[in-house]
């Protein structure tokens, strides 16, 4: 079934205002719910109003989104407008008005940078894959992909963290498909190895964006795929070669008829999504991540102190660095014993003299033991502790202070006095994005 047709049912079943959907009216699934909150930016100033295609954040400037306007027209463009953020740095609203970054005609709902800073879109219902070089205000390439047996007409495209490996969706034919990028020698890229991988039943398949497992909800390697036709975002776990497993589809968004999500993107920032519609109600939707349990316990259970109770680390917050947002615990510590918490890039087991426990870190191991005297104390006393840290200020056993990259794995773990003797909690690690 064509988009036209399925638009002329979709638009016989619902009515929609122009001015918006409230984000009351959308529905996270029942395994996301608890997990994420959702806010409606609503429209873009400046992007022609009736059709909202592919996302993107701006190569190097993270406080820009880029956004296809006039989608799946001969007027389609990719506009960029200024982001505003709230105090937790989450995308609240936009700033200015949105100029004009190329022309795109058709483009739909895939829009993301590759390999060389080139923007990649995909068109609708040309089915084509659309490249734009660094610096140029229109397309420099356009690739027919039916002939390398992806279906007409796309659809999303998702470039692979290796920068080769191509995920493309086709919208009339309800399917996924794998591709390889080869560069031509111009600076831009031919489409290669075109393979059918799964069909993804009558959802009209448009964006896709890749989540892997630091996210709530997300227990294996999974993408959010916005679909179209069937007014939902589904989330897709993804097997060994990266492809979308139609069984194990879960609605992550649901609820408001006449948003037909499009486009999407991930905000590097703070790793919040942000969705598209194509279609008359003009809303950017941004869903993110509500403050949670970070990490996994290891190392445990510790050794029991003078209460009879092994003391626990845990961590609550955010696992993105740009949000800088995590609060670490300590639980079941003797009464009025004083304590603070390590932290090392390196797990280990050892017994160090004159403690009962087991340090759980080695190597450069990192001490948050500044006195209470002063207003950023971070010495806890028990029998429960807490203390907020800087993802951008870790203690070090040397001189000076790093900072958390993006990928890196942080141990922590509690040292705390117990009578005449020392003790530890186990260790909690979390890896930050």
């Amino acid at each position: 079934m064509t988009k036209l047709i399925r638009t002329t049912l979709a638009a016989a079943l619902v009515a929609s205002s122009a001015t918006g959907v409230s984000q009351a009216q959308f529905t996270l699934g029942p395994d996301f719910v608890n997990d994420y909150t959702l806010n409606n930016l609503f429209s873009v100033p400046g992007v022609p109003s009736g059709a909202y295609g592919g996302l993107e954040f701006k190569d190097g400037d993270p406080n820009k989104l880029l956004i296809v306007g006039d989608g799946e027209t001969a007027a389609a463009a990719i506009y960029e407008v200024d982001l505003t953020r709230d105090v937790d740095g989450h995308v609240n609203g936009f700033s200015g008005t949105a100029t004009l970054v190329a022309t795109a005609p058709n483009a739909t709902g895939g829009l993301q940078y590759g390999p060389g800073g080139v923007l990649f879109y995909t068109t609708y219902p040309n089915n084509t894959l659309g490249q734009i070089k660094p610096g140029s205000t229109a397309p420099d390439k356009e690739v027919l992909l039916t002939p390398l047996g992806i279906g007409p007409s796309t659809g999303g495209v998702c470039i692979a963290p290796n920068g080769q490996d191509l995920k493309l969706t086709s919208y009339d034919a309800d399917s996924w498909y794998d591709a390889d990028l080869a560069a031509d020698g111009t600076g831009t890229y031919d489409v290669v190895n075109g393979s059918f991988r799964a069909f993804l039943g009558s959802v009209g398949p448009e964006s896709i964006i890749h989540v892997d497992t630091s996210y709530p909800g997300f227990t294996n390697e999974s993408a959010l795929v916005c679909e179209w036709f069937a007014e939902s975002i589904g989330a897709y776990e993804l097997d060994a070669s990266g492809d979308a497993i139609p069984g194990t589809r879960r609605d992550f968004l649901t609820g408001a008829s006449g948003y037909t999500a499009a486009g999407s993107a991930i905000d590097p920032l703070t790793g919040d999504f942000l969705f598209s519609d194509l279609g008359s109600v003009d809303n950017i939707l941004i869903a993110y991540s509500t403050a949670g349990p970070l990490g996994m316990n290891y190392c445990g259970p510790a050794i029991p102190n003078s209460t009879g109770l092994p003391g626990i680390a845990s961590a609550f917050g955010f696992p993105t660095i740009g949000t800088n947002d995590v609060t670490l615990t300590a639980d079941q510590l003797p009464p009025g014993q004083f304590g603070y918490f390590l932290v090392g890039r390196t797990q280990g087991f050892f017994n160090p003299p004159g403690s009962s426990g087991f340090i759980c870190l080695m190597g450069d191991i990192g001490r948050y033991n500044m006195p209470p005297t002063v207003p950023t104390g971070q010495i806890i006393v028990g029998p429960t502790g807490s203390l907020v840290i800087d993802l951008d200020d870790l203690p070090t056993n040397t001189p000076g202070s790093q900072q958390t990259l993006p990928g890196e794995t942080l141990n922590f773990q509690c040292w705390y006095r117990d009578a005449s003797t020392s003790n530890f909690t186990d260790g909690v690690s979390i890896t930050f994005q």
